[in-house]
């Protein structure tokens, strides 16, 4: 027999722990996502974790927007825009998710890479967020740039204070960008 109201009681207990699940993974992204800033977890398996974090959070925000948006649109033209936008959400959700899938198959074996003339810096700048990089030039005179921890950028500094010139052997994921592992030496040029 069909009872309208356990069907009512079981829809109410599934929405309240899907918004409850919704809360707690909100409130552990955006923990990761602070100290992410602050200059913690930028390099290593954490970097990639919390980059695919960012990722994934920045995505939910936009499809929350669009959700709530589903129940307040009236007019066909506001259909007509919110339909836009699921598109556009989608291929940048596609292109947010594409770099992290690539650079899954990388972290066992990270890309290799020399730079010259190495050296780090610290960009206070940001009211809530502090950016410590590493920047170096390959030997095609690019520059190379790489978020590292607070820790790395106070170490290489205190290290290499006096140095002219440092060199640095570095393992990297390709698409996203984080340094895996960092090796650096004093030398001449080696290019």
């Amino acid at each position: 027999m069909y009872n309208k109201q356990n069907v009512s009681s079981v829809r109410r207990i599934i929405i309240s722990i899907c918004i409850g699940v919704f809360f707690l993974s909100a409130i552990m992204f955006i923990s990761i996502i602070l100290i992410h800033s602050i200059g913690y977890y930028q390099e290593g398996l954490a970097g990639f974790i919390c980059d695919i974090i960012f990722r994934i959070f920045t995505i939910i925000i936009a499809f929350t927007a669009l959700a709530f948006g589903y129940f307040v649109r009236e007019k066909r033209k506001v259909s007509i825009i919110w339909w836009l936008c699921i598109i556009i959400a989608c291929v940048g959700s596609f292109y947010l998710l594409r770099a992290p899938i690539l650079d899954i198959s990388y972290v066992n074996d990270p890309e290799s890479l020399k730079l010259d003339y190495v050296y780090v810096e610290s960009d206070y700048n940001h009211e809530y967020s502090v950016h410590h990089r590493l920047i170096g030039y390959t030997e095609n005179n690019e520059t190379k740039v790489f978020e590292i921890n607070s820790k790395t950028c106070d170490k290489e500094k205190e290290k290499w204070r006096n140095n002219e010139n440092v060199l640095a052997d570095i393992k990297y994921l390709p698409h996203t960008n984080v340094l895996m592992e960092l090796n650096t030496s004093e030398g001449s040029s080696i290019y």
